[in-house]
């Protein structure tokens, strides 16, 4: 677990849809404990193309990769969601590319 590590929050948005100007509809907010890695890193995204992801936040819960997150005063689309286990199989901790 890297929870010892967790010095910052992000807020992450769930969307529910688009609106009439196909913007993100917001269904709900939460606030997330994390540890936030910059650094440019190619990622595959969820449609398999390669992408350029700015940051890794490393969390102990799932984000939905059809959430947004804020960072830094910015929505930020998540690229890509990994999860982590340790050498037993168990779920360790999350990785979100942003």
């Amino acid at each position: 677990m890297l929870s010892h590590l967790y010095r910052s929050t992000i807020v992450v948005k769930t969307i529910s849809g688009v609106d009439f100007y196909n913007k993100p509809t917001i269904s709900s907010t939460a606030n997330v404990t994390c540890y936030i890695k910059e650094g440019i890193k190619v990622v595959k995204n969820k449609e398999g193309k390669e992408v350029v992801s700015s940051a890794r936040i490393h969390t102990d819960v799932a984000i939905d990769d059809n959430s947004l997150i804020v960072l830094n005063g910015q929505d930020r689309e998540i690229l890509f969601v990994a999860t982590l286990r340790d050498l037993q199989g168990n779920i360790d901790h999350y990785e979100t590319y942003i």
